[in-house]
């Protein structure tokens, strides 16, 4: 059985304090340095409507997503605090399971250096 295509904006890209182009590159490039345990309120509660979000998934599910969201996944399935912990490459496939409460890599995608960070 094929479930509704639907849109689901808490697993989208991370909210930016700016909207300016260039600057929410600046944005992005200082914050991808830290550790999620070293960013504000805001984005961690971000971070933990995304990991949810997953979690709550009980049905073969295909997600399209940014960069961000996927390092949040593959960071709370390998238990890695780093912002970026992970390169994926633009149109790349990773596969995570739930395995009872945690998330579980089956299958990283292929990755690249971004053009961002």
């Amino acid at each position: 059985q094929i479930a509704d295509i639907t849109r689901a904006a808490r697993v989208g890209e991370i909210p930016s304090p700016v909207e300016d182009l260039k600057e929410r590159g600046l944005w992005l490039r200082r914050i991808a340095t830290l550790t999620w345990s070293a960013v504000d309120g805001p984005l961690q509660e971000w971070r933990a409507r995304v990991i949810a979000t997953l979690a709550a998934i009980t049905v073969d599910s295909v997600l399209f997503t940014h960069f961000v969201p996927i390092n949040v996944a593959v960071g709370h399935a390998r238990g890695d605090d780093r912002f970026v912990c992970f390169q994926p490459d633009n149109g790349s496939c990773t596969v995570i399971e739930r395995a009872g409460n945690r998330l579980r890599i089956v299958e990283a995608g292929a990755e690249a250096p971004t053009r961002v960070l």
